[in-house]
This record gives C-alpha cells, sequence and structure tokens, in this order.
C-alpha cells in the first residue's frame, strides 16, 4: 500500500517533485495572505525593451491597486488600474476608463504573478488595456509544469519551471526565494512570442504578506 501510494504521489508530479512542492507551497501561502503588496524592478530585454517600476496591492473584496512608471517599446509609461471591489479606474496615456470590477481580478493578477510575474500585465496597462485572463479559469490557462530539479546558491533557493498557456508551452519561467522567509526575491521569465524572444527579470524589494491598507487606496473616483 506505501509503495502505491508513492507511486501515486510521483505519477502527479510534473517534473521534480520536490521542486513542484517547493513552488506549490510558495503559492499557497501567497493565496492564503488576505492582502499582499509586491514592489518590482522589472528589465525587458529581446523583442521588447522596458524599465519599469510596479507596485501591486491586493485587498479583500477585490481591491486592487496596481501601478507602472517607467518604459516599455521605447515609449514612457505612467499606468495606474484601482478596483474598489466594484468599479475600476484605468489611466494611462492620458485617457481614465471606468468599468465594472471583474469576478476573477484578484485571481487574474495574483496567479499571474505567483506563475509569470507582473510584467505582462504591466505591459497590458501601459497600452491602456485592462489586466488579462480575468474570465475565472487562470488556474487552469496559465501553468506552471514540468520543474527542474531545485539549485541552491547561498540564502538562496532556485525554481525552474516550464511555462504553459492555454495548453501550449509559451516559455519557462526561475523563481528565487529568499533562504530565511521563503519569498520571493528575482525571476527570470522568457516568452517566445510572435515577434521573437522576449527576457524579462524582475526584482522584488518589497514583498510583504498581510499588507496594511486603507480604502482610500481603491478610490476610483
Amino acid at each position: 500500500m506505501i509503495a502505491s501510494f508513492l507511486l501515486a504521489a510521483a505519477a502527479a508530479c510534473s517534473g521534480d517533485c520536490v521542486a513542484q512542492e517547493s513552488f506549490v507551497t510558495l503559492e499557497q501561502r501567497l493565496d492564503a495572505a488576505r492582502s499582499l503588496l509586491v514592489e518590482v524592478d522589472a528589465v525587458c530585454e529581446g523583442a521588447v525593451v522596458c524599465t519599469l517600476r510596479e507596485s501591486l496591492l491586493l485587498a479583500p473584496g477585490g481591491r486592487v491597486r496596481f501601478a507602472v512608471k517607467g518604459t516599455y517599446g521605447g515609449e514612457p509609461v505612467d499606468a495606474l488600474f484601482v478596483s474598489d471591489g466594484k468599479r475600476t479606474r484605468q489611466t494611462a496615456k492620458g485617457k481614465t476608463i471606468w468599468g465594472k470590477t471583474p469576478k476573477a481580478l484578484h485571481d487574474a493578477l495574483f496567479i499571474g504573478f505567483s506563475r509569470m510575474g507582473l510584467t505582462h500585465n504591466s505591459a497590458n496597462l501601459s497600452g491602456g488595456r485592462p489586466p488579462d485572463l480575468t474570465d475565472g479559469k487562470i488556474r487552469t490557462t496559465l501553468e506552471a509544469v514540468d520543474f527542474l530539479p531545485l539549485a541552491q546558491r547561498p540564502g538562496l533557493e532556485i525554481i525552474p519551471f516550464k511555462i504553459f498557456l492555454a495548453g501550449k508551452r509559451a516559455g519557462t519561467g526561475v523563481v528565487w526565494l529568499d533562504g530565511e522567509t521563503g519569498l520571493p526575491v528575482r525571476r527570470y521569465v522568457t516568452v517566445n512570442g510572435p515577434t521573437g524572444e522576449l527576457k524579462v527579470t524582475e526584482d522584488y524589494p518589497l514583498l510583504v504578506l498581510e499588507a496594511p491598507w486603507k480604502p482610500a487606496d481603491f478610490s476610483t473616483k
């Protein structure tokens, strides 16, 4: 019976079981937080060049504050997306648009960050588009799979994996975890797009679970 259990557990792994378990534990820990604040320094190379400062604050009730500044594709970026849980306000390229908060907005941003980082949604904001994959299916649409064995460096745990989108390989990811906190400090993502290969490095100078927040942070007025 024990042997059968172990074989079943191994069959459920996508690649290296230890690496996958470490990633799943991280994702569950982030998901359990009632609020999450992430600040990101992002650099893009390849198909698109970018230098961005990104900030995401998630709070209960569908509250979101997502700000992006810097340059993307040679163009200046100063974009803001806010949800108070009922409606959204998005400002980019000198225009402001209001809309209804998607029911799965929190999941789209959280899972998007966990498995692929923030920069793909920062690209959406820079172009005046809202975050993507808000239809409630992101957990099965955007997948981290085919984990490679963990790599260790002093004070760090490194998790490499492949990124699949809608069942097709979209790229690769590598997440670096702080050895003491177990939280991400860096991420490398390589995406194969229609215009070529895009390489993104995200550094996380600040990541806070149970981050303090106030209703005014999410004003859509």
